[in-house]
């Protein structure tokens, strides 16, 4: 079944508990079947605040985030590739949490201008990266 959705950044610049709340019932009125919710900072999102707001209006919700230059999964710096890796599994611990069952984004590499194509070494570490987080990703049930 396709559904069709909406980034909450079109409803709003911060998303408080509130602006959830409001920016649900905006997707729902427009005739949306699902909020992208941004997870640029997984660890300051306020999960507790948002699983209230989906406990009493149960809404689909999926999240998104851009890698950026120093957590760039698909990097010759292992500490940005460990990075990038961690900021995925937080906002997948965030999204199991809501009950949400997908990450899109620019989920691969830093959502930059690249001055060409990676080394060998950065796109292996991309690789292995991907496999780790998809493998957490599928233990929580999380495409």
């Amino acid at each position: 079944m396709s559904q069709i959705g909406i980034h909450a950044s079109v409803w709003t610049g911060v998303l408080t508990p509130d602006a959830l709340a409001d920016s649900i019932r905006r997707t729902r009125a427009a005739g949306f079947d699902l909020l992208e919710i941004p997870l640029l900072d997984p660890a300051k999102f306020d999960v507790e605040g948002a699983s209230a707001i989906l406990k009493d209006d149960p809404f689909t919700i999926t999240g998104s985030l851009g890698l950026g230059p120093s957590t760039d999964i698909s990097s010759d710096d292992p500490v940005r590739v460990q990075s990038g890796e961690r900021l995925l599994r937080d906002a997948l611990e965030v999204l199991a949490a809501l009950g949400a069952r997908h990450l899109v984004g620019v989920i691969y590499g830093a959502m930059t201008k690249q001055p060409g194509p990676c080394t060998t070494t950065a796109r292996s570490a991309g690789i292995q990266a991907l496999q780790r987080v998809a493998d957490h990703a599928a233990g929580l049930e999380i495409q």
